[in-house]
């Protein structure tokens, strides 16, 4: 791969993953370029102390910008960013991300733009979409001229997966994000699933090695998804399942989240 100019940004770590033993997945909020997702390599430490990537972010959100300039440093040596796009429009970006009132979608789109033009890497633009918020054909229109400006490697649609802190956030249906996503060209994929999880008994082959597994030891979903050859979100979807029957539960053990066979 060729060598990258970083780019710096003002910014604050909102959130980090842990990946494999020295790596970490983070998320921040930056000032140039919106909220930036990527993998930030030999990232995480080797002691429980709070020095590293996104550990004192994570405590205290409000931190001085100038405290995290060196973890977005290394992040733009990232080899995939995951950033996301939810609006066109001001009305519309203040109703789906609450943010700052500073914050302009104008701002966030030319960041991105700019953010393309320096990276290189490749970069996965991330849309969640809600029904009867952001799926008006005139919003999916203005959005799909803007990610055409920004010549994504992916446009990947998303959409209400999980329990929404509101009512009014409705999912989409299958065949409406597939139509959607003929909107946005064929880099576009959908990467909702709408397999129920109702539907899915713990006694399926991926949910009995799950729990095969754990009974060796416990394990992190990044050991779950290394050692079974899940997606994260297969792995995720069956351990909630699992959980909920009572044959799996949580440990939290220097600040990371084990699955535990019961």
């Amino acid at each position: 791969m060729n060598a990258r100019t970083p780019l710096r940004s003002e910014a604050i770590v909102l959130r980090f993953t842990n990946y494999g033993e020295s790596d970490r997945i983070v998320t921040c909020l930056t000032a140039l370029y919106g909220k930036v997702r990527g993998m930030a390599k030999l990232a995480k430490p080797k002691s429980d102390s709070l020095i590293g990537i996104g550990g004192p972010a994570e405590d205290n959100p409000a931190q001085d910008f100038s405290s995290v300039r060196r973890q977005v440093d290394e992040i733009m040596q990232a080899d995939i960013i995951l950033p996301s796009l939810d609006a066109a429009s001001q009305n519309i970006f203040e109703r789906i991300n609450r943010p700052h009132r500073s914050v302009r979608i104008n701002t966030i789109v030319e960041g991105l733009q700019a953010f393309r033009k320096e990276f290189a890497g490749e970069i996965w633009l991330e849309i969640m979409l809600i029904k009867n918020m952001n799926d008006d054909p005139q919003e999916l229109k203005r959005m799909a001229g803007i990610v055409s400006s920004l010549h994504m490697d992916r446009v990947q649609l998303n959409t209400v997966t999980r329990p929404p802190s509101e009512p009014s956030s409705m999912r989409l249906s299958d065949s409406e994000l597939r139509n959607i996503c003929r909107t946005f060209g064929p880099a576009c994929e959908i990467i909702s699933t709408f397999e129920k999880t109702a539907d899915i008994h713990v006694d399926t082959s991926e949910a009995s090695l799950i729990r095969e597994t754990l009974k060796r030891r416990p394990l992190t979903l990044d050991d779950i998804v290394r050692i079974t050859g899940m997606s994260h979100f297969d792995a995720k979807t069956r351990l909630g399942i699992l959980e909920k029957e009572g044959l799996v539960k949580t440990a939290v053990v220097n600040d990371e989240l084990y699955y535990v066979s019961t």
